[in-house]
């Protein structure tokens, strides 16, 4: 509540501003703005799920995974192309799973947020949604060095780059969502591109 209160506040007041803007010689100054608000949400949304994971219930339900997935990648446009970086996806249609609707964007903003923060400049984000009979597959693929260590990226208070700033939880916590939800992860190394990949049961 203590952050949440004035992040909505900020908020209140950018659009306020966006509001009476008379023209376009403040949009770039907007871009980051919009940018810092959209990734402190993001943080903020990260830590309340860690916060409540062990006394909450997170039930699963029907997801429609493909409308989630582009939600989620129109969120970060502002912040990648604030990032020098744009999201290139294919993301097929009517797919659903059964897991609950937080922890997938959890999964989800994740993995979008780190290929921002980690992939090479002026290099796209390539995102896939595709179903293969009973089996639903969801790509992260970022441009860039290859990990040091695609096992260990997944542990708590790891980092690939001590110079980033970060707590080392979200792939922690992304593992854990998928260890609860019977979810197969990884990440590999291929054609210079780190690839996250997360394989679902389809409904």
């Amino acid at each position: 509540h203590q952050i949440r209160t004035p992040l909505t506040n900020i908020m209140m007041n950018s659009e306020m501003v966006k509001k009476f803007q008379t023209d376009d010689s403040l949009s770039n100054f907007i871009d980051k703005i919009d940018s810092s608000i959209n990734m402190l949400s993001n943080s903020y949304e990260d830590l309340a799920y860690i916060t409540t994971a062990d006394t909450i219930e997170y039930p699963p339900s029907k997801i429609d995974a493909s409308e989630m997935v582009q939600k989620r990648i129109r969120f970060f446009t502002t912040i990648s192309k604030v990032n020098h970086k744009e999201i290139e996806s294919e993301i097929e249609g009517d797919i659903y799973l059964n897991i609950n609707l937080i922890e997938l964007e959890r999964v989800i903003d994740n993995n979008i947020s780190n290929g921002i923060k980690y992939g090479t400049k002026n290099k796209p984000i390539i995102i896939n949604l595709l179903r293969t009979n009973d089996r639903v597959t969801m790509e992260f693929k970022t441009f860039g060095k290859p990990l040091k260590n695609n096992v260990k990226v997944f542990d708590k208070n790891y980092r690939e780059d001590e110079a980033k700033r970060g707590l080392g939880l979200g792939l922690n916590m992304v593992k854990s969502i998928c260890e609860k939800n019977d979810v197969t992860y990884g990440a590999t190394y291929t054609d210079g591109k780190n690839i996250f990949t997360y394989t679902f049961e389809a409904l």
